[in-house]
């Protein structure tokens, strides 16, 4: 973790849990929908092969 980062986390424990959702909130709109449907393809695959025994 860089230190940059490190800094980031610690101001991120100072919030209030309104501000900490506000932030989670902001950070979960930059996720790539690209990388999303891939991802969930790979969920539904790895659910079928659980339910089918595999």
């Amino acid at each position: 973790m860089t230190a940059a980062v490190k800094a980031v986390l610690e101001q991120a424990k100072r919030l209030s849990p309104e501000e900490l959702a506000e932030l989670r909130a902001e950070l979960d709109a930059l996720e790539d929908p690209a990388w999303a449907a891939a991802w969930k393809t790979e969920l539904d695959r790895r659910w079928a092969a659980y339910e089918s025994g595999e």
